[in-house]
């Protein structure tokens, strides 16, 4: 997330990537995806209108967003990595959420290292699922 993610402003797309210019859209195929990272990590969150309010993913995007209240997440949350290589990426964020990226098999159960219980929350399959703690 760099040096000093507490005055990060992440964002996949604006008016001059994507939109009508389309000079570097974020694929498509992996929109939620990728607002699933910059929503459940450190830093501020930019969700892009046209991404909102025209494609079709506004109920998804709600969901993400309140993944990223209930557990807390802030501009200067802390972030512990415990996967990231060509298969996917697992982390856990402000000690109360868990995020897996990809598609390989993986829960909280099998990580010795993340203590506690945990309740799945978004589950969407290969492209990402996201844990809170109980």
């Amino acid at each position: 997330m760099g040096w000093w993610p507490s005055r990060a402003c992440t964002f996949l797309e604006n008016h001059d990537t994507g939109s009508t210019q389309g000079h570097w859209p974020f694929p498509r195929d992996k929109l939620t995806q990728g607002y699933a990272y910059i929503l459940t990590h450190p830093g501020t969150p930019v969700i892009f209108y046209d991404h909102f309010y025209e494609f079709g993913i506004r109920d998804v995007l709600t969901e993400l967003i309140e993944a990223r209240r209930r557990a807390g997440i802030h501009c200067r949350s802390s972030v512990k990595i415990y996967h990231a290589n060509t298969e996917g990426y697992v982390a856990q964020v402000s000690n109360m959420l868990v995020i897996k990226l990809g598609h390989f098999d993986w829960n909280p159960s099998k990580e010795n290292q993340l203590d506690g219980s945990w309740q799945k929350f978004i589950d969407k399959g290969a492209d990402y699922q996201i844990w809170l703690r109980q």
